[in-house]
Order: structure tokens, then C-alpha cells, then sequence
């Protein structure tokens, strides 16, 4: 029983570690590349849809934080990095308008204020708008590696419904080559997102 128990805490472990996730906390240089493709942007957008401007230097001082402070953080519950981010996102984006020559809008600093609260329309608004663009970010990094025959495989029959054959003749593949294509694409993206959102439906 004890055995059984440690080897699927092991092998559970080994999963996370194989994960963009678990591969920032070890400082990996390729995840942290593909953290940047995927997160400022959505950050940036998300700062400058509450109506702040010059958002670079706030973008770099949140992504320096979670940097800085994800060697700590403890994944527990399904959403709960998504939840953190915010939290640091908040809390940046506050000292950035309190900060000298930048002030705000009282109006601004309640809705940046009100992300600490996860009922919010905000917060709402913040988690339906990350984990949509995570997953489309992750569709699109998977589609840049995997080149455009496999990935219209994918497409075909994992986000249209497609029969395999049918997209098989289409692309000039196997109905088995189409298949082992929307397995690679669709375990690539869960890693890519494994952490970050919760399992995406493919």
C-alpha cells in the first residue's frame, strides 16, 4: 500500500515537473520564453481595458514578481494560479498608481481594488478572459511547433468533429496518421495550459 502510494505521488510529481508550470518553478529558460508569449500580453490588455496607459513598465514590474515569487507558490485547487496572478496584478497595478507622477482615477483604483474580491464582475471578468486566452495562446504555440498539416489534423477532428478518414483525404494522410496528430497536438496544448486553466475540452 505504502509502495503504491509513492509511486503515484512520484509519478504525479514527475507529471507536474513536465508541465510549463512545473518548469517555470525550476527557472527553465524555454518555459519562462513561452510564459512571456503567453502572458504580458494578456496582462497589458487586461490594464488597459480599465483604462490605464503606458502599461510597460507596470507588465515587466508583474512579471518580475511572479518571477520573483513562484519558486513559492502552491497549486491546490483548480484556478488558483489564475486567482494568484490577479492578486499580484492588483497589487502592482495599485503601487503603480499611487506611485509618484502617475496618480488614477478613484474610479480605477476601486476596479483594480475590487480584483481582490473573486465575486466581483472584474475578477469574473479577469478568469473568463484568461483562461480563453490561455488556451487560444496554447492552441496557437502548439500550431507553431507542430506545423500547419498536423494542426489542421487536429482541427479537423478534435474542434470541428470531422470524421478521420474524411480529413485524412482531405491532408493526404493515414485516418491513423490524423489520429496520432490530434494526440500530439491536444497533449501538447494540456501541457502548455496544465496548471494555468483548468482541462481544457478537446
Amino acid at each position: 500500500m505504502h509502495e503504491a502510494s509513492h509511486e503515484a505521488s512520484h509519478e504525479a510529481s514527475h507529471e507536474t515537473s513536465a508541465t510549463l508550470l512545473g518548469l517555470l518553478k525550476s527557472r527553465d529558460q524555454t518555459a519562462w520564453r513561452q510564459f512571456h508569449e503567453l502572458y504580458p500580453p494578456f496582462i497589458r490588455r487586461v490594464l488597459v481595458g480599465m483604462g490605464l496607459v503606458d502599461t510597460d513598465d507596470l507588465v515587466q514590474d508583474v512579471v518580475i514578481t511572479v518571477l520573483e515569487s513562484l519558486p513559492g507558490f502552491d497549486r491546490r485547487t483548480a484556478g488558483s494560479f489564475r486567482c494568484w496572478l490577479r492578486q499580484i496584478t492588483r497589487y502592482r497595478a495599485l503601487a503603480f498608481l499611487k506611485s509618484a507622477n502617475r496618480g488614477g482615477t478613484r474610479r480605477q483604483i476601486e476596479e483594480i481594488d475590487s480584483l481582490a474580491d473573486d465575486t466581483s464582475d472584474p475578477s469574473r471578468r479577469w478568469d473568463e478572459e484568461h483562461d480563453r486566452y490561455v488556451l487560444d495562446r496554447a492552441v496557437e504555440l502548439a500550431r507553431n511547433e507542430f506545423g500547419d498539416r498536423v494542426y489542421r489534423a487536429f482541427v479537423g477532428t478534435a474542434i470541428l468533429g470531422r470524421p478521420a478518414a474524411e480529413v485524412a483525404e482531405e491532408l493526404g494522410m493515414s485516418p491513423a496518421s490524423v489520429y496520432a496528430a490530434r494526440h500530439r497536438v491536444q497533449s501538447r496544448i494540456r501541457v502548455l495550459v496544465h496548471g494555468f486553466i483548468d482541462e481544457p475540452g478537446m
